[in-house]
Order: structure tokens, then C-alpha cells, then sequence
């Protein structure tokens, strides 16, 4: 496998397969301006997932967010340093072989990134609590 579409395949990039879905619907079309609501219309999705995934996806630079009519639209606009990354993943994607490989490495990614996000909650919620939070009597 070619090495350079794995920087891509990463928590904090395509780590879910909702994200690695999005991508491709964007790749296809990629004149495609929607919101979160009607990309649901593409991929069926809860509306939060979407959005969260779509908002992602801008953080790491493969989309572009506008407003229009007060409303989050997100069209295909990957950074220079992430369209080689991209057009790996496409040529690859397209060999069957390949293309469960990919899904294999997006379900690790979400593997981590879920237990990531577990352990960022955990901490979280651990790390607010000191003997000195708690009054005295």
C-alpha cells in the first residue's frame, strides 16, 4: 500500500466512517455546497453527527465552511499540504483490495479516537476534583 494516503487515515483527520463518507460524496461533487441537514439527504446520519463530522473535517482542513442565509454550508476545499493525501486515498479507494484495507485503517482510527475522547472525558472529569473543591465543615 501506498503510504502517503495514511497521514490522512488518523484521529483528528478521517477517523470515522462517517467522516471517510463525507470525503467521498465530496470528492465526487466536488462543487458541492451543503449544510448538515441536507447532506443527510446523501448519507443517512444523525444531524449532529453531520455537523460534528462536517466541523471536524473543516478543522483539519479538507473543508470550507460559509454562511448562507445564517446557515453552515461546507464545500470541498482541501489545503495544498492534504490534496495529495486525498487524491492517494481516491486512487486507491478505487481497488477493491485497497479499498477494504482503507476501512479497516478508519476503523482503527475510530477505535482511537473513541478511546481517546474516553480518556479526555475521563481525566476531565477526574482532574476537576481536589480536596480543596469540596467545602469544609
Amino acid at each position: 500500500m501506498d503510504a502517503t494516503y495514511h497521514e490522512l487515515i488518523a484521529p483528528g483527520l478521517i477517523d470515522s466512517p462517517i467522516k471517510l463518507k463525507i470525503l467521498l460524496v465530496y470528492c465526487r461533487y466536488p462543487q458541492l455546497q451543503v449544510s448538515a441537514v441536507r447532506m443527510r439527504q446523501w448519507l443517512s446520519e444523525t444531524p449532529w453527527e453531520l455537523e460534528e463530522s462536517l466541523q471536524e473535517l473543516t478543522a483539519a482542513g479538507l473543508l470550507r465552511v460559509t454562511l448562507q442565509h445564517e446557515q453552515a454550508e461546507y464545500c470541498f476545499a482541501p489545503s495544498p499540504a492534504m490534496t495529495h493525501y486525498v487524491r492517494a486515498l481516491l486512487l486507491h479507494f478505487d481497488d477493491p483490495e485497497q479499498r477494504d484495507a482503507i476501512y479497516e485503517l478508519v476503523d482503527i482510527a475510530d477505535t482511537e479516537r473513541r478511546f481517546l475522547k474516553a480518556t479526555a472525558n475521563r481525566s476531565m472529569a477526574v482532574g476537576g476534583t481536589h480536596e480543596t473543591d469540596f467545602p469544609s465543615f
